[in-house]
């Protein structure tokens, strides 16, 4: 069990929560977490706070040769660090965190990757010659629950500013 599944006691507890308007950590059913972007000097690069979640990211997007003559579609490689640090109220255990890490990189990979975001055959620069490849870096500084909404708001914004750049 990959732990996805929510216990009976669980269930009943966020049942009671929406019963009464309220969520786990005592906001409205309708409230929203606070949240911010700080962009670094560099295009593609910020810092991501959603509620007490804090992400780092930077996104490069750099060129390719590619030996596949059919090739016609640019490729994305996400790079993903939590550590254990990153989490003040309890110690996860490294397999908990092998499942988030994989979890989180599957998340991005669909929400911008396969949803279109990003246009994978637009980041063809001559088919079966040359592509982009999309570097995607992400660090977990303060996690605090909501990780999958803060690392899209934070690889989304990094996207919206970033340049491709000459390999050099």
């Amino acid at each position: 069990m990959d732990g996805s599944f929510v216990s009976i006691a669980e269930k009943d507890t966020y049942l009671r929560f929406l019963k009464f308007g309220q969520r786990e950590d005592k906001r409205g059913a309708f409230e929203f977490r606070d949240w911010k972007i700080l962009y670094g000097k560099d295009s593609g690069v910020c810092v991501a706070y959603l509620g007490n979640v804090t992400i780092q990211c930077s996104v490069k997007v750099l060129p390719k040769r590619t030996n596949k003559p059919n090739q016609n579609r640019g490729i994305s490689k996400i790079d993903l660090s939590v550590s254990e640090m990153s989490y003040s109220k309890f110690q996860p255990s490294r397999q908990s965190l092998r499942t988030l890490r994989k979890q989180l990189r599957q998340h991005i990979k669909a929400s911008i990757f396969w949803s279109k975001c990003v246009d994978d055959e637009a980041l063809c620069i001559s088919r079966g010659k040359a592509i982009f490849q999309v570097n995607v870096s992400v660090e977990v500084i303060h996690a605090d629950g909501n990780l999958f909404d803060a690392t899209c708001l934070a690889v989304v914004a990094c996207l919206l500013t970033t340049q491709p750049r000459s390999q050099g």
